[in-house]
């Protein structure tokens, strides 16, 4: 490889590249191209194009069978074990590692701890906010995880460079929060700690 190319650009520049490496990482079986688009979520023209050029870098290998064309994942190559599978496990354990922080910081005075938004779905983007409600059972616990929200704000943004975005909520209250946003948090919050949202909602006495 021409060691003059910019090889971070040449692996993950555009979605479509990092999206196909994010999958055949996970993958040891070879797939076919339809194969690569649909698991993608990828057009196939676009999945074609991201497909022959990471090929040509060496860092993908196909292989005719029969009528189709397979490719996985070169395991073999430097900038694969160097570079790509390092990577695609460090954005792997990113949640575990905020759920660990977020544990550490709330766990200890709320009666649950939900992690939503669009980390919780996996598709945050630039600018996006690390969106959590903390359930207290008290106004002494709401002061508390206030105070903690306020002076963890900067931490969490240098660890993982987003806003850290903090609801706090009496337990009581819950039921009379917006339907559409405990619906919200409820389909597609995970549970960091404590106990689960719903069950807080169906037990006012809390």
């Amino acid at each position: 490889m021409n060691s003059s190319i910019d090889i971070i650009t040449a692996l993950f520049g555009g979605y479509a590249r990092t999206a196909i490496l994010r999958l055949l990482a996970e993958h040891d079986a070879p797939l076919t191209g339809r194969q690569v688009a649909e698991l993608a979520h990828l057009s196939q023209p676009g999945a074609a194009k991201a497909l022959e050029h990471l090929a040509a870098l060496g860092i993908i290998t196909r292989r005719r069978v029969g009528r189709a064309i397979t490719h996985e994942l070169e395991r073999d190559n430097l900038l694969v074990q160097s570079l790509v599978l390092p990577a695609i496990d460090a954005e792997r354990l990113f949640l575990a590692d905020l759920a660990g922080e977020l544990r550490a910081a709330f766990g200890g005075i709320a009666k649950s701890v939900v992690l939503f938004g669009s980390v919780a779905r996996d598709d945050a983007v630039f600018g996006s906010d690390i969106d959590v409600l903390v359930v207290v059972t008290d106004d002494e616990a709401a002061r508390e995880a206030d105070r903690i929200a306020d002076e963890s704000g900067t931490r969490f943004f240098r660890r993982y460079g987003m806003p850290l975005s903090v609801i706090i909520s009496p337990a009581s209250a819950l039921s009379s929060s917006s339907e559409t946003f405990l619906t919200r948090v409820i389909e597609e919050g995970l549970l960091i700690s404590g106990v689960p949202l719903n069950e807080v909602i169906a037990d006012g006495s809390l």
